[in-house]
């Protein structure tokens, strides 16, 4: 595990894969809160023709932008 990823979810290396999950989505939700941001917003941002679905790659780039910071690996 990257020194990254340690930072924002100590003990990484001990944990089950399903619990990293759990800690990330809880550091990011954290995230959106201190921006003012709600999840659906993410969403919104990558749903540009509003049909409904959005991409994988659409999701990580309106990541990328919201969250400029932090490297792809941890997005």
């Amino acid at each position: 595990m990257s020194d990254d990823l340690k930072k924002i979810v100590p003990d990484i290396d001990l944990m089950s894969p399903r619990t990293r999950s759990e800690k990330f989505v809880k550091y990011f939700a954290k995230e959106l809160v201190a921006k003012n941001m709600r999840p659906i917003s993410i969403y919104k941002m990558a749903e540009s023709n509003n049909s409904g679905t959005v991409s994988a790659s659409a999701l990580e780039a309106s990541f990328k932008k919201i969250f400029q910071n932090h490297k792809l690996e941890i997005i």
